[in-house]
């Protein structure tokens, strides 16, 4: 009896272990395909207008979304209008993605969408706090996603 119990919990240890595991795969697919349906968009309207979006990241999208060549190339991005009229997008694990507009001193420095990853914490790469170094690891940018549109 006390056997069978065990080899129970073990099985539904092993299945919720699997199932967390295709979850987070799953969220992480779907976060790097919006990304990569963003980084066109942005490159079209770029593309179009010879100039970037200018952000916070809702004004930048709806720059993006009244344009036809950029909206046309989030055609299958879930775009949440907030109740003031903001459009928000949302990563596979449920968080907001950004908008890093492009830094004027720095023309290499080009503007891009991002998203926080699994931890749904930004973090800063460049900062002396080593967990704010920590949370930016899993960050994902738009950019990550251009090898796959080649």
């Amino acid at each position: 009896m006390l056997l069978s119990i065990v080899v129970i919990a073990c099985m539904l240890s092993m299945l919720i272990l699997v199932s967390n595991s295709l979850r987070t795969q799953t969220a992480e697919q779907d976060t790097r395909q919006t990304l990569r349906m963003l980084r066109v968009s942005l490159l079209q309207y770029h593309q179009q207008h010879n100039t970037w979006p200018k952000g916070p990241t809702p004004f930048a999208l709806m720059q993006m979304l009244s344009d036809p060549s950029s909206r046309d190339a989030m055609h299958n991005v879930s775009v949440v209008m907030l109740r003031n009229k903001l459009p928000i997008i949302r990563d596979g694990f449920g968080q907001e993605i950004r908008y890093l507009a492009a830094i004027p001193q720095s023309p290499t420095a080009l503007p891009d969408f991002v998203s926080a990853g699994l931890d749904g914490d930004f973090g800063n790469p460049t900062s002396d706090n080593p967990h704010s170094k920590q949370a930016a690891i899993d960050n994902v940018f738009g950019v990550d996603t251009e090898k796959h549109l080649r």
